[in-house]
């Protein structure tokens, strides 16, 4: 029963085989993943292979957040979890050093992404410059103090480039 159900939601409109996506021998159920896109592979994919804004624009709309968020502690899920987010976090820095020479308000933005998924990094140029060369000085001022208060939580000077 469980197996039709399934087979039905990846095929509402029966256009293949029943075991086109799906197979099964034995009581194993096995996906075929020639026939199927797992979100997580295709971002890890493009994320790890960008090189252009446009690429990390492409793996920045594929990623959904945290892998598994539903089970945040199945320690089975917490590798993958991490590996992605770790990922993530990079591409973003990337695209960050890549925008700050054409987009400086987007490197800040870009910048003030990672301080919110990591508020402790200190691998990271601090984003009010990029909002002090813009004049938002207000928000260069909040982009300060939300790094300073994260770096004295931990007990660590914050590195402020």
């Amino acid at each position: 029963m469980a197996l039709s159900t399934l087979r039905s939601v990846l095929d509402p409109l029966k256009h293949h085989e029943a075991d086109f996506y799906v197979s099964s021998a034995d009581d194993v159920l096995m996906l075929r993943l020639e026939h199927v896109t797992v979100d997580l592979e295709a971002f890890m994919e493009t994320a790890i292979s960008a090189q252009t804004i446009g690429d990390m624009r492409e793996a920045d709309d594929l990623y959904r957040g945290d892998f598994l968020i539903e089970d945040l502690y199945e320690e089975w899920a917490r590798p993958v979890r991490d590996e992605a987010r770790v990922v993530f976090l990079g591409m973003l820095r990337n695209w960050a050093d890549i925008s700050q020479a054409l987009e400086p308000t987007n490197a800040a933005h870009l910048r003030l992404r990672i301080l919110e998924l990591d508020p402790w990094t200190r691998t990271l140029t601090w984003p009010s410059c990029a909002w002090e060369e813009a004049g938002r000085h207000g928000e260069a001022r909040r982009a300060r103090k939300r790094y300073e208060d994260s770096m004295a939580q931990i007990g660590i000077a914050p590195r402020l480039n």
